[in-house]
C-alpha cells in the first residue's frame, strides 16, 4: 500500500513593515511659515531730486518751514542763499568768527544794547541778551531728528557748497564739528568781544 505524498508546507511570506515616512523638511517649513506671519517691510518714502544748488531756496524754503517749529518764529530766517550762508556761517564760526554779511536769521528787532560807564567806555547792556531770546526758542523748539533729516537730504548741497570755498583737504561735516564747541562757548560773555576795526564782525575768544 503505497502512502500519500505529503502537502507541502505553505510558504511562509514575509510582509515588509511599512517604512516610516517622516514629512520632508521642505514641508515643515511651509508648514511653519504658514503659522507665522510674514513680517511686511515698511515703506521707504520718496523725495524728488534735488534741484540744482543755485535753485535750491524755494525747495529748501517749503522743507524747512514744514518741521515743528514754534508758531510765528520761523520768519526769523534769512531766505536768500540759504545752503551758501549756511555754510559760510558755519566755516566761519569754526574759525572764532561771524560774520553778518551772510545771514542764517533776519536782524532782531532792536539793535545791540550798551550801557555808557564813563566817556566813551561802554559795556553790553543787561537787557541785550533778551534780542536773541526768540532765536533760542526757535532752535530748540524742533526735534533734533528732524533737523538731523533735513541735513542728510541736503548734503549733497552742502558738500557742493562747502567746496566751492577752496578747502581741499576738509569736509562740511568736519567744519561743523569744529564750530560746534565755539557755539557752546557763547554762554559766556567773557568769551567773545566786538571787533571794532570791522563792521559787523563778532570774535569769540
Amino acid at each position: 500500500m503505497q502512502l500519500p505524498a505529503p502537502e507541502p508546507e505553505a510558504e511562509s511570506v514575509l510582509i515588509p513593515a511599512e517604512p516610516d515616512i517622516t514629512m520632508p523638511s521642505v514641508v515643515a517649513e511651509v508648514a511653519n511659515e504658514e503659522e507665522t506671519p510674514a513680517t511686511v517691510a515698511e515703506p521707504v518714502p520718496s523725495f524728488p531730486p534735488l534741484p540744482a544748488l543755485n535753485e535750491s531756496n524755494k525747495a529748501l524754503s517749503t522743507d524747512l518751514l514744514a518741521l515743528n517749529w514754534k508758531a510765528a518764529l520761523p520768519a526769523l530766517f534769512n531766505h536768500e542763499e540759504m545752503i551758501r550762508h549756511f555754510v559760510v556761517t558755519v566755516d566761519n564760526i569754526a574759525q572764532g568768527q561771524l560774520v553778518a554779511g551772510q545771514p542764517v536769521f533776519m536782524k532782531p528787532a532792536r539793535g545791540y544794547q550798551v550801557e555808557e560807564i564813563t566817556q566813551n567806555r561802554f559795556k553790553v547792556a543787561s537787557s541785550n541778551p533778551e534780542r536773541y531770546e526768540p532765536y533760542i526758542q526757535l532752535l530748540e523748539s524742533v526735534p533734533a531728528r528732524q533737523l538731523s533729516a533735513l541735513k542728510q537730504r541736503y548734503q549733497p548741497l552742502l558738500d557742493e557748497a562747502f567746496a566751492k570755498l577752496g578747502y581741499p583737504d576738509v569736509t562740511f561735516d568736519q567744519r561743523l564739528r569744529q564750530a560746534v564747541p565755539c557755539c557752546r562757548n557763547t554762554n559766556s560773555p567773557k568769551r567773545c568781544r566786538v571787533n571794532t576795526s570791522v563792521s559787523n564782525v563778532y570774535l569769540c575768544r
